[in-house]
């Protein structure tokens, strides 16, 4: 859970050294679990042939062995897939994970796997970027409402990213006023140089103390 709290952060060389040594400790007692999840933080953090395909396999591993859990591990697949081109199998993937989150009430889950079901159709037919639009803005509401503050960074700068305009430059700038000690991490650096790009940026961001 800690590699998964540097996952959301954006820390890819920390959840790399993470999953490494969770490896190691599963591998030797055999927790066939960790395993399967330090093996998907792995494949998420280090660049490399095949990881479309480990990352898809090892989801459904994890499906089979935590139902109650894997939408949280649908997330890091997710993005794998999409940043591997895989748009399609990525946009599927998480709108069957934020289903089952749904139903199972795993809500902490939801706001990241709105975002990444918009990723997977900011590219597609008109109408898939009105829906992509929408989701971001679902996801945003959802994480703000829950003061899940990361998450709705995240959706941020997927929004001001792809939809450029001064509501997603506020989302961005609200974001990142209610993270507290975060700069740095690299989502952190990322959304104030987005921010700063922006011809309609307004006011500087203050941190909260």
């Amino acid at each position: 859970f800690l590699t998964l709290f540097n996952v959301f952060r954006g820390h890819r060389e920390k959840v790399g050294r993470k999953a490494k040594l969770s490896l190691a400790i599963a591998e030797k007692y055999g927790f066939v679990q960790w395993e399967k999840l330090a093996s998907m933080a792995r494949v998420w953090a280090e660049p490399g042939p095949g990881r479309a395909e480990m990352a898809l396999s090892l989801e459904r591993q994890i499906r089979e062995i935590l139902p109650g859990l894997f939408p949280i591990y649908s997330i890091l697949a997710a993005e794998v897939l999409l940043e591997e081109g895989w748009t399609r199998e990525a946009t599927v993937l998480a709108n069957s994970a934020r289903k089952t989150a749904t139903h199972s009430g795993l809500g902490l889950a939801i706001p990241e796997l709105l975002r990444l079901e918009g990723e997977g159709l900011r590219k597609g037919t008109k109408e898939e970027r009105r829906r992509a639009e929408e989701l971001f803005e679902r996801s945003l509401s959802l994480a703000k409402s829950t003061g899940a503050w990361w998450f709705a960074l995240r959706t941020a700068i997927s929004f001001a990213r792809h939809f450029p305009k001064d509501a997603s430059n506020t989302s961005l700038r609200l974001s990142l006023e209610e993270i507290r000690g975060g700069e740095s991490f690299p989502l952190v650096q990322e959304a104030r140089t987005l921010l700063e790009s922006s011809p309609n940026s307004g006011t500087p961001v203050v941190e909260k103390t």
